[in-house]
């Protein structure tokens, strides 16, 4: 979704406005989902999420000061469209982040149990 919705790139000043908390959110959701696959590799617990969450909380933040400034009410109105498809794409991707480090806790506690329960030597 996200890919689609930024074949094109987003309208100015929108794209200068955004750029900045967009290279955090890419950043922060990059790290996350490495350290989630070296944790699921390893069978350890999900790596903290504080980072990429407040990256997505920054993205919202500098998106509803653009509504508020009302430089969204005057792009054309596939300029809107294309950049509320990214923001829902986002937002997807931030319910994909909490969902992949719940199924990774729960990976690690079935683990622990596992361990717990073998018999030693």
């Amino acid at each position: 979704m996200i890919r689609r919705a930024t074949t094109e790139p987003l309208a100015e000043p929108i794209r200068s406005r955004l750029a900045p908390t967009l290279a955090r959110v890419s950043d922060a959701a990059a790290s996350f989902l490495r350290e989630t696959g070296t944790a699921l590799a390893e069978r350890h617990s999900p790596p903290a999420r504080e980072g990429v969450e407040a990256a997505f909380d920054s993205f919202m933040a500098e998106l509803t000061a653009l509504r508020g400034e009302g430089l969204i009410r005057v792009l054309p109105v596939d300029d809107v469209g294309q950049l509320y498809a990214f923001s829902f794409g986002l937002e997807q991707l931030r319910q994909h982040v909490g969902d992949l480090f719940n199924r990774t806790a729960e990976s690690a506690r079935r683990n622990a149990v596992v361990d717990t329960a073998a018999p030693t030597a």
